[in-house]
């Protein structure tokens, strides 16, 4: 009897293979729910059982009920399965076209930072090609007047402003390689005045840890540590920060450039 309950439970998935005999099974249940559980459960003699189950069944409880409206719920759930169907076809379609043109727009936005991006990139360049022509220029009239200072200095400038460029485009570079918990890092340790500064105490710097909660999708104690202790790698890696015997961490030259670089951003 209890194998005979379980498999009436599944019917609901039999019913994929046999919907007729399955949606029998399912009406049958819910026509004699109260004698199938007393006979299954109760803590009666058999003969008890037996008195009860004939009490509160019928021939059309126990058969023609179940045959009759299984039949019909067989029948009508295609039916029901298109009708819910074509209900949820417009949503759907509202909700996909709704769906696309958000992400057309976010491609297109994309699309014009990037296009912002390289025009900006290109004035940039078109900025210091001019500068580039007007220094040669200024070379080329000091050395028709002749005048070996002149020249000299020219040439000075030049390399100066041709090293200057090539730094501030090496720290672009460097900065654009950041994770976020670097660059908090690289901000709080140019903020401290001994400049040296171990892992723990920024971990016990309250300034520190709401900038770091700032950047952590997730933050807590745990995260926090395990962030930090990767950032100060990454960021002895690049040559950005060092550390001495004391685990004490300080910024090196190109760190404190990143640092300057990085106020004026904020």
């Amino acid at each position: 009897m209890t194998d005979f309950f379980k498999d009436a439970l599944k019917a609901w998935e039999d019913r994929i293979r046999s919907p007729f005999l399955g949606s029998i099974g399912i009406v049958f249940i819910v026509c004699n729910w109260k004698p199938i559980f007393y006979l299954l459960f109760a803590d009666k003699p058999v003969r008890a059982k037996f008195l009860f189950v004939d009490a509160n069944t019928t021939s059309a409880t126990l058969l023609w009920k179940p045959i009759i409206i299984g039949v019909l719920l067989a029948l009508a759930t295609p039916w029901l399965k298109l009708f819910g169907a074509r209900l949820a076809k417009v949503p759907t379609s509202l909700l996909n076209d709704l769906q696309g043109d958000m992400a057309s727009k976010r491609r297109i936005n994309d699309f014009r930072k990037s296009a912002g991006e390289e025009n900006a990139k290109a004035e940039l360049e078109a900025a210091q090609e001019k500068r580039k022509i007007a220094a040669a220029q200024r070379l080329e009239d000091a050395k028709s007047i002749g005048d070996d200072d002149v020249v000299e200095e020219l040439v000075s400038e030049r390399i100066a402003q041709s090293n200057r460029i090539s730094e501030a485009n090496e720290i672009d570079e460097i900065r654009d390689t950041l994770s976020p918990v670097a660059a908090t890092i690289i901000l709080e340790l140019g903020r401290v005045q001994s400049g040296r500064v171990t892992q723990r105490d920024l971990l016990q710097d309250a300034h520190f840890l709401q900038e770091l909660s700032k950047v952590l999708p997730s933050y807590n104690h745990t995260r926090a540590e395990v962030e930090t202790r990767e950032g100060l790698q990454q960021l002895k890696a690049s040559k950005i920060a060092s550390s001495d015997i004391e685990d004490k961490w300080r910024l090196t030259k190109i760190g404190y450039e990143l640092f300057d670089h990085l106020v004026k951003a904020n």
